[in-house]
C-alpha cells in the first residue's frame, strides 16, 4: 500500500509540474503575441512626453466614459491659438486628406498627425519617422468631404510651454 500511495504521490507532483511548465510556455508564448500585436510599430516617431499623454489620454476615455469602440484612430494636432502653441490630442473615426501630415502606430491604435505650426513641434513629432501620407490611412475614411455622419469627439488640449512641458488646459467634447 505504501508503494502504490507514494507513486500515485509522484505522479500528482509529476502532472503539478508539467502544468506548471506547460503553463509557463504558454504565458510566455502569448506575452511575446501581445508584444508583437500591440507594440507592432516603432513608436520613436513620438517623445516620450507625447507617449506618456497618450496612455492618459486612454486612461481618461476609459474612466470618464468618452470611449467609442470605432474610434480607434487618435489625432495629434500641434497648431497655434491666439498665438499659444498648443498640442491637441483626440480619437475619431476620420482622418483629413488636406491637412494630414502623415500617421504611425501606437499600440493597437493608429495616429494621424496634423502640424498647422511647424515652430510649434519642439521635438513632440518626428516627422521623418512617421508614414507618409500619399492617399488614404488604411482602415479609415477621408472626412474631408462632408459624409454625413455626426461625431463628437472627446479631446484633450494642451499649452506647450518647452520641449518637455505641456500643461493640460481642457479636456471633454471638441
Amino acid at each position: 500500500m505504501k508503494k502504490t500511495f507514494k507513486q500515485a504521490i509522484h505522479l500528482i507532483l509529476l502532472a503539478l509540474v508539467f502544468a506548471n511548465l506547460l503553463a509557463c510556455a504558454n504565458g510566455r508564448s502569448n506575452e511575446n503575441q501581445t508584444e508583437e500585436s500591440d507594440f507592432m510599430v516603432d513608436t520613436s516617431a513620438f517623445s516620450p512626453i507625447v507617449q506618456h499623454i497618450i496612455g492618459k489620454y486612454d486612461d481618461y476615455l476609459m474612466h470618464d466614459g468618452g470611449h467609442r469602440p470605432d474610434s480607434r484612430l487618435y489625432d495629434i494636432h500641434i497648431y497655434k491659438d491666439m498665438g499659444d502653441p498648443i498640442l491637441t490630442i483626440g480619437r475619431d473615426i476620420y482622418y483629413n486628406k488636406d491637412r494630414i501630415v502623415g500617421y504611425s502606430y501606437w499600440n493597437t491604435h493608429t495616429i494621424a498627425y496634423y502640424e498647422d505650426c511647424p515652430e510649434c513641434n519642439l521635438e513632440f513629432v518626428d516627422k521623418s519617422r512617421l508614414i507618409p501620407f500619399t492617399d488614404s490611412v488604411p482602415g479609415y475614411e477621408d472626412r474631408s468631404v462632408d459624409i454625413g455622419t455626426v461625431f463628437d469627439p472627446v479631446i484633450q488640449k494642451y499649452l506647450i510651454h518647452g520641449p518637455d512641458s505641456l500643461e493640460l488646459i481642457y479636456s471633454g467634447s471638441f
